[in-house]
């Protein structure tokens, strides 16, 4: 059944989603269509994503009819519906995703498409979205009552002494954050996954409108890289946006001996592997961006023997790169012979959310995809030996391509800085976020309105 709600708006919303990322496969009309200046757009599918405007998600197309059901709302609304397919849509699947895409497949020509492509702003709404949430999620904390019993539930104590020292900050795998949203986190034993939450009392931050809008916009990239025959950029910009950026910037002083020779051996194995996708191709990407190639444009490469840079840490092995960079090209050149886009884990609020209780914030400095900028900007780094610690190393590398607001929570707040007792008792902060808030939109809406 098509809900009530659904306005003659929400359908030219839809109707404008599907001009700028065209109808996916499988979802065109085979009998009727909606005429609409001088386009034509499939029924069913316009009302499921009209409800996505409408209602927050897309409608199953298997819970409603199309033909009279479908056709009569159209209708209703003023839509003119006929079965006569007397003109063309100027999108059809042959040129579903964006235009300039499909006609040139190789990421060398889709980055110069103008950056004022729909895509690239809705990527970049994505990124600017996810880092507004790290910011509220700091100010929550400090502006509002934080729940002593989801705390407790999570620490396994009443106790109010190591209540007051639990980490809002640098808690295990964001676990905190994730309270904090009142998602379900594995809860030991035969329990599976619960709600601990709400972290914050009387609060559920996804009902507000900044957290509705960050779904919403994660859906619309998912459907994209989901349906696009060019999907596989935007899959790496999704990630470095998502996962790579932070672990680069934050936590790659834990890693030291767990990047560089790890990451070509683990793409070696998955070269191996018969089939990549899901998490595979998650890791996949991320163990590139580590190694600083871009994937859309590395080449065929060969096999070498690489078991001498083993026992290198993460610097040594990046300033050695002449030696490994071809067996990294042939593995990455057999993942994406085999890779898929089935199943891929596309939800902002599952896998890496220690990226918003450690950091970075961030934003971009010029319009465009971000992921090809860094693997250029990390390849062209020469100075690997220098006397700097590996977090300061990677500021450098970044300050080209990115304006980071706040780096490492740890070096922002200060060792330690990071419990309930700190965010209860240091409250005054919050005004310097308000600040950094009010930088990020002013940067985020002048690029908005770049070309």
């Amino acid at each position: 059944m098509i809900p009530k709600n659904i306005t003659k708006n929400h359908i030219q919303q839809a109707i404008d989603e599907i001009d700028k990322l065209g109808v996916p496969k499988g979802k065109e009309s085979k009998k009727f269509h909606i005429y609409f200046q001088g386009k034509c757009y499939p029924p069913k599918y316009t009302i499921s994503l009209a409800n996505h405007f409408a209602n927050g998600k897309m409608l199953n197309l298997s819970s409603f009819s199309g033909g009279t059901e479908t056709n009569s709302l159209l209708k209703n609304l003023g839509f003119d519906v006929s079965s006569e397919n007397t003109s063309q849509p100027e999108k059809t699947r042959e040129n579903s995703v964006p235009r300039g895409f499909k006609e040139n497949p190789s990421f060398k020509i889709v980055k110069n498409v103008s950056s004022d492509n729909p895509i690239f702003n809705i990527f970049l709404k994505f990124e600017y979205l996810l880092n507004l949430a790290k910011i509220q999620y700091l100010i929550d904390c400090f502006e509002k009552d934080l729940d002593a019993r989801a705390i407790s539930q999570f620490i396994c104590t009443t106790n109010p002494e190591k209540i007051s020292q639990a980490k809002i900050l640098h808690s295990h795998f964001g676990r905190m954050f994730v309270i904090y949203l009142n998602n379900p986190i594995y809860a030991g034993g035969e329990k599976g996954k619960e709600s601990l939450g709400p972290l914050i009392k009387d609060y559920e931050p996804k009902k507000t409108p900044l957290f509705s809008e960050l779904y919403a916009t994660n859906n619309t990239i998912k459907e994209f890289i989901i349906h696009s025959d060019n999907w596989f950029p935007f899959l790496c910009e999704y990630f470095t946006l998502k996962t790579a950026i932070h672990e680069l910037l934050v936590d790659a002083s834990d890693h030291l001996y767990d990047w560089g020779y790890r990451d070509l051996v683990n793409l070696l194995k998955y070269s191996q592997q018969d089939k990549i996708f899901k998490k595979d191709l998650r890791e996949s990407v991320l163990h590139m961006m580590h190694l600083g190639i871009n994937p859309c444009i590395s080449p065929a490469g060969y096999n070498n023997d690489i078991s001498n840079l083993k026992d290198l840490d993460y610097p040594s092995f990046m300033q050695r790169r002449n030696e490994w960079i071809n067996c990294a090209h042939y593995a990455i050149d057999i993942i994406k012979r085999k890779m898929k886009n089935e199943r891929i884990p596309l939800q902002w609020d599952t896998y890496s959310m220690c990226a918003f209780d450690c950091g970075p914030v961030f934003l971009q400095k010029r319009k465009g995809l971000v992921f090809p900028r860094i693997c250029e900007a990390i390849t062209s780094y020469n100075n690997w030996d220098a006397p700097l610690l590996i977090h300061e190393k990677m500021q450098q590398i970044f300050e080209k391509d990115i304006d980071i607001f706040i780096g490492r929570y740890w070096d922002y707040f200060g060792p330690n800085n990071d419990t309930v007792e700190f965010f209860q008792t240091q409250k005054e902060r919050v005004l310097d976020l308000y600040l950094i808030k009010n930088r990020l939109d002013e940067k985020y809406h002048s690029l908005k309105n770049t070309l």
